[in-house]
């Protein structure tokens, strides 16, 4: 037997004929399936198709080359759940490693995986908030084994048909927003938000409209947002439509393929565990979870129940305000009755007269005296009426005037 080898050419993809003609199909190397990713290393966008890297950038108009800010794309489909992946020990900058154990459906460990963590996610001690340990050792909030959904995009237009589908990961920053009112306020949501935006317009697939993608340029580690560029024309909408029937097979790899196939070379890639690892910002970590979200909303609930109960007592107080101001007025009204009464009193003692008036204006004087008693006057003039003797004939100085008048000459 000889003992010379055939070269073995590096970059070379033939294999020899007479080999080729002794193993035939038969082979014992598994052949790694790679997914096509949409993915980004920092606030970069990269596209990667049959593991060739594509950093994405356009000429402006000033002529220059740069970075591609947003992408304009459109969602075929979406895993409705949450997928999982533990990476093992701390993430180190510009290290690409798989993860120890990961979950399309977020419920159990994919069958492929080699060595499950546990048999369940929820049943997992990676799962649990705070199993996470931070670049500095410390406990963190978020769970060790980080929470991403995946979706399956393309390009606008003429590439709806023909463009490779893409994965797009989505770490838990970018799936829930319950503090990003300055960025909805200009058409910017986080996922959950922006599926919840879309069906509040009467959309019915997120395919039907072009969706604009961009990082936050509120936090220093790349957060999504999306946004609707406009509802796709009708003969995108149907190529759309046709596309996803074509493609169910490709859409639903991208939705359940395991991450270990997700990027280059058949492994995450560092945008994949950076975004998923809660947010690496520089040397530390921002870490925001489910937990994060949850303050968040509970501290906007407070907000809003101190606000509604400051508007309350506002309320209130404005309506004890009016209360009193209008007992105050009625108060007002019988101190005006009562000076009037008096005034017309004194001018016809003036005259002569009083005794005619002064009962109704002691009537009001202890009204006024007694306001939360009903004081009727009426039997108490009648009583006194009873008590004085009633006059009979002419009036003793009637009668003196009228003999004074027929003797007068």
């Amino acid at each position: 037997m000889s003992n010379e080898l055939i070269p073995f050419e590096a970059g070379s993809t033939g294999v020899p004929a007479h080999l080729a003609s002794v193993w035939g199909e038969e082979s014992n190397i598994a052949s790694r399936v790679s997914i096509n990713t949409m993915s980004y290393r920092g606030k970069i966008w990269r596209l990667i198709v049959d593991g060739e890297e594509t950093k994405q950038t356009r000429i402006n108009a000033e002529g220059d080359r740069e970075d591609v800010a947003i992408i304009e794309v459109v969602v075929l489909d979406h895993n409705k759940g949450r997928s999982r992946a533990y990476y093992p020990g701390a993430y180190e900058e510009g290290k690409n490693s798989a993860p120890m154990c990961y979950s399309a459906d977020g419920v159990t460990p994919d069958a492929d995986v080699k060595e499950p963590c546990a048999t369940t996610c929820a049943s997992c001690e990676f799962s649990v908030k705070g199993s996470k340990i931070s670049t500095d050792g410390k406990p963190s909030k978020s769970a060790a084994c980080a929470p991403f959904k995946r979706v399956a995009i393309v390009p606008p237009g003429k590439l709806i048909g023909t463009h490779p589908a893409l994965l797009l990961r989505l770490a838990q920053t970018s799936v829930w927003d319950a503090t990003n009112q300055a960025n909805e306020a200009e058409g910017w949501y986080a996922w959950d938000q922006y599926l919840e935006m879309l069906r509040q317009r009467g959309a019915k697939h997120t395919a039907a409209v072009q969706t604009r993608v961009k990082f936050d340029n509120n936090t220093a580690y790349p957060k999504l947002l999306f946004k609707a560029g406009g509802w796709l024309s009708p003969d995108d909408m149907l190529t759309a439509k046709q596309r996803i029937a074509d493609s169910t097979d490709e859409i639903a790899k991208i939705l359940t393929g395991s991450p270990d196939n997700d990027g280059l070379t058949g492994k995450p890639s560092i945008p994949s565990r950076a975004a998923d690892a809660g947010s690496t910002v520089a040397k530390g970590t921002a870490d925001v979870d489910d937990a994060d979200v949850a303050a968040a909303e509970a501290q906007i609930a407070a907000a809003n129940a101190k606000k509604a109960t400051a508007a309350a007592a506002k309320k209130a107080k404005a309506e004890a305000d009016a209360a009193a101001a209008a007992a105050q007025a009625i108060l007002d009204a019988k101190a005006a009755k009562k000076a009037a009464l008096l005034a017309q009193m004194a001018a016809l003692e003036e005259d002569g007269d009083a005794a005619v008036l002064a009962p109704a204006a002691k009537e009001v004087v202890v009204a006024r005296a007694a306001p939360a008693e009903v004081v009727d006057a009426k039997p108490a003039a009648a009583a006194a009426a009873v008590n004085v003797p009633a006059e009979t004939g002419t009036p003793a100085a009637l009668s003196t005037l009228l003999d004074e008048w027929h003797d007068a000459p």
